[in-house]
């Protein structure tokens, strides 16, 4: 594959992934539906749809054959971002509290949370492990930008598994950074884990820490597989909808 000979240093991916990503999540945080009364859950239907205007962004230029404008995508949300906060004056801000708020009293009652957080975060930037992410997560959007979006192997059996979870690699290794996908990992799992800090009570913090400390979320964040947001979402949408119905349960 010669694809290690592409890596980066931790420290690149870090800023990389930062300026992609930054707008992507102040879309969200300063939509107004974002700010209603369980703020992770709307968090996580904004971040899903911004995430869904890049890929097709993204497959878009491809299928166009216009693909020397991908790297034109962030300044493009930047800029709508720009116009979207002074024509409407949605302020974020009080967003930031809400996230700022709920840190602040979970680790009030253990900081042991705030540690596995910023692990976490930490592993989202480092080099995968797994040789799966490397085969195929990474490796055919490689073999993409290698061969000018051209590239066909009948004997690689894996590209039969092609989905959208490798457009957001193919994005990522476009601005030279090779942890794109964990970092969008990590962001899903920080509204994971708003979600339950909202509809938990003050004493489950206990059963919070021992939820997020499974090695599992280490496996998936780390990782560049696209397994981790869908399962969140689903896991969310689930949950919700049974909080709901218990609700308005007769």
């Amino acid at each position: 594959m010669d694809y290690i000979n592409y890596l980066n240093h931790p420290i690149y991916n870090i800023f990389v992934n930062i300026f992609l990503i930054i707008p992507i999540l102040f879309f969200s945080i300063s939509k107004r539906f974002a700010s209603n009364k369980l703020f992770s859950f709307n968090l996580m239907i904004s971040v899903s749809l911004n995430l869904l205007v890049l890929n097709i962004f993204v497959i878009s230029l491809i299928i166009l054959k216009l693909d020397y404008l991908i790297n034109l995508i962030p300044f493009v949300f930047y800029t709508f971002l720009i116009k979207f906060y002074f024509s409407k004056k949605l302020f974020f801000f009080e967003n930031l509290i809400k996230i700022k708020k709920i840190l602040i009293e979970d680790c009030k009652q253990n900081k042991l949370i705030l540690i596995t957080i910023i692990l976490l975060g930490i592993c989202s930037q480092l080099t995968a492990l797994d040789s799966d992410s490397f085969l195929y997560h990474l490796g055919y959007p490689f073999k993409l930008i290698q061969n000018n979006f051209s590239y066909e192997n009948l004997s690689w059996y894996h590209l039969n598994l092609l989905s959208y979870g490798e457009i957001n690699n193919l994005y990522g290794l476009l601005f030279k950074t090779d942890t794109f996908v964990s970092s969008l990992n990590f962001i899903f799992f920080f509204i994971l884990y708003l979600y339950v800090s909202e509809i938990c009570e003050v004493k489950s913090y206990k059963l919070k820490l021992v939820f997020f400390s499974f090695p599992i979320f280490y496996f998936f964040i780390a990782s560049q597989k696209f397994f981790f947001v869908p399962t969140v979402i689903i896991l969310i949408f689930i949950s919700y909808s049974i909080l709901i119905e218990n609700k308005f349960k007769i």
